[in-house]
């Protein structure tokens, strides 16, 4: 059930469309700053919200987060790091009032620093007063000479942080990216593995440890490292890309298919080979990217060097799974299969051919009157 309500929450927000924050956001916020009556109304924000402030490496909580900063500011602010150079021309910044607590200066930075202005928002910072001595003011300081393109500074801000709070992770996972830009791999390395072994879910963490390999020339490990993120992450632009790594270094084992509007990425190693468990799992994640889509048929070539019936047997046995789960109602079958005693050719980034021995094209053909979107 939990894993249902985070996939239902990660599918909503992935749908939420764009918008901009509404003309007058700053003005409520600025005006609310200045009402100090007792506890302010800012100060009590920060202290029932600051679980949701720091950055959580939970899905579900991430998730949850999401909701309630898309829902109070429209998408004004930006967890993560964060761009400096990208203004928001909706974002309008007023004089500060001279009555703020450091809570609202430590937040004010943050506004500033969404908006575009990590200048000010450094400015602010230097004015959170009692602020300044706690793991959010080192984190968010870190962000902003980030964004000011001073990496000495970013690194300096990360590395005091962790004296004080050697658990506070995302300070660890900048730290690591910091020194990656810096071309100091083994630290890079170091640190994206301690991230991991604390928290295996961090996607950006999996793919930059994989890609320090890269650049340190260390093809096995890297090429280990390139299969276990696609083991754990098989969507969007980091798996496209750790594919094509992957083929760079001539590795097959994972391939993009397209299917419909779909890219799909598929273990073609599981498919082929004779673990029928193994295969049943890769047929079921198959099966479940097709949902939504009129497919007229889909198409299963399998080639296989020398060997026409084992190429001819693989080719049926994944026919007849994905068949049954398929099935539309009415008798139609739409899964064609074909098989060929021959080696794959598959064409390279440089416009070179390779020779697979063995390999498998899956490809689906859309009724003609669903809409052709590209999607990935």
């Amino acid at each position: 059930m939990k894993y249902e309500q985070q996939a239902q929450l990660e599918e909503a927000l992935r749908n939420l469309p764009e918008q901009l924050p509404p003309e007058d956001l700053h003005d409520r916020i600025m005006d609310k700053l200045i009402e100090e009556k007792g506890k302010s109304w800012f100060a009590g924000i920060i202290e029932s919200s600051a679980a949701l402030f720091k950055v959580s490496f939970s899905p579900l909580s991430a998730a949850l987060v999401g909701i309630c900063l898309i829902l109070a500011f429209y998408g004004g602010f930006k967890i993560g790091q964060t761009d400096g150079n990208v203004k928001s021309a909706n974002v309008r910044l007023l004089p500060v009032p001279a009555k703020m607590n450091s809570e609202a200066y430590l937040y004010l930075a943050r506004s500033l620093l969404a908006a575009g202005e990590p200048q000010k928002a450094l400015g602010a910072l230097r004015r959170a007063g009692v602020m300044r001595s706690t793991p959010e003011y080192r984190y968010w300081q870190g962000m902003v000479y980030y964004a000011l393109g001073n990496l000495e500074k970013e690194r300096e801000s990360y590395q005091q942080l962790l004296q004080q709070r050697p658990d506070y992770l995302p300070a660890r996972l900048n730290l690591a990216h910091n020194y990656l830009e810096n071309r100091q791999l083994e630290k890079a390395e170091e640190l994206y593995a301690q991230v991991l072994r604390i928290d295996p879910r961090q996607e950006r963490a999996r793919y930059n440890h994989a890609f320090v390999l890269h650049l340190q020339g260390r093809v096995d490990e890297e090429i280990r490292a390139w299969k276990d993120f696609l083991f754990h992450f098989r969507k969007g632009s980091l798996a496209l890309q750790a594919v094509r790594h992957l083929h760079e270094r001539g590795d097959y084992t994972w391939r993009v298919y397209r299917i419909g509007y779909r890219a799909v990425i598929l273990n073609q190693e599981n498919l082929l080979g004779e673990d029928m468990a193994k295969k049943e799992r890769e047929i079921d994640y198959l099966f479940r990217q097709l949902g939504g889509q009129s497919l007229a048929e889909l198409n299963i070539v399998v080639f296989f060097r020398g060997d026409d019936a084992q190429a001819k047997k693989i080719s049926l046995d994944i026919k007849t799974m994905l068949t049954a789960r398929l099935s539309t109602g009415n008798g139609k079958e739409i899964v064609r299969g074909s098989w060929f005693g021959e080696p794959e050719v598959v064409k390279k980034g440089d416009g070179s051919t390779l020779q697979l021995p063995k390999g498998i094209l899956i490809f689906g053909v859309l009724q003609h009157q669903e809409k052709r979107e590209e999607r990935v």
